[in-house]
């Protein structure tokens, strides 16, 4: 893949959203991510519009993905093998469930800790995936909060 000037308009005629988005990318030598250097988006992976002005932007790694290898299952997100965000390279990238995804590796900070703040290990028996933001939560945690809510509206 070779590199790209950044400062060419991002939409040409014809071109698929696969080659838009790889017009917009470099080659990392040292990692082999191709790294996306157009908008980053929200929260900070890479994204696009591939409808024109007002559609929805969708995540340039996502789009990739199923233009070059093919359809993402439901039920499954696209985990980055390589940690970097921001890399569209399909060999960097795999399809895995939510909690695959944050039990992989380093989601919201967490990079790969064995145990939450309260020293609870996290285990399959002990572990849940927050739906809404992909962390991993304490089960044991959730039920101490839990007993202490009830506890705080009976002695109320």
């Amino acid at each position: 893949m070779e590199t790209k000037d950044s400062s060419v308009k991002l939409y040409v005629r014809g071109m698929s959203a696969a080659e838009r988005i790889l017009w917009r990318c470099y080659e990392d030598s040292e990692s082999g991510c191709w790294v996306w250097t157009g908008d980053p988006g929200c929260p900070r992976y890479g994204q696009m519009r591939i409808g024109g002005a007002g559609s929805r932007k969708e995540a340039t790694h996502r789009l990739v993905y199923a233009a070059l290898r093919g359809p993402i299952p439901d039920g499954l997100v696209i985990n980055h093998l390589c940690f970097n965000i921001r890399c569209v390279n399909p060999g960097h990238l795999e399809a895995v469930t939510a909690r695959e995804n944050v039990l992989y590796g380093r989601h919201n900070g967490w990079h790969g800790r064995a145990a939450c703040l309260h020293g609870h290990t996290y285990t399959d028996e002990n572990t849940r995936v927050d739906p809404k933001s992909g962390a991993r939560k304490c089960k044991t945690c959730d039920r101490n909060r839990a007993q202490e809510y009830r506890d705080r509206k009976r002695a109320a």
